[in-house]
């Protein structure tokens, strides 16, 4: 997905793949991190945004990051569905 230029279409199968694949990830991470982990300073590259930051606070902007998109892919699917919905049954 990174590779498409700024504001060009993403089909919701590709989008909804994508948020799965990143999901499992995470949680694979997850199941290793402890207290010592979450209290280290996160690797990150030079001069980023995040640099100098700890695990925990790393890991706290990227669920927030996490739930922005599951919102924004939950609109299309929503939209999809209604459109698939047979219309109601007039009394």
């Amino acid at each position: 997905l990174d590779a498409r230029p700024p504001g060009a279409p993403v089909a919701f199968a590709e989008a909804e793949g994508a948020f799965a694949r990143v999901a499992e990830r995470v949680a694979a991470y997850l199941e290793g991190v402890d207290r010592t982990a979450l209290a280290a300073v996160a690797s990150t590259r030079r001069g980023s945004f995040l640099e100098g930051q700890r695990v925990a606070h790393v890991l706290y902007r990227g669920a927030a990051h996490t739930f922005a998109h599951a919102g924004e892919l939950f609109v299309p699917e929503r939209a999809q569905r209604r459109r698939r919905r047979p219309p109601a049954a007039q009394p």
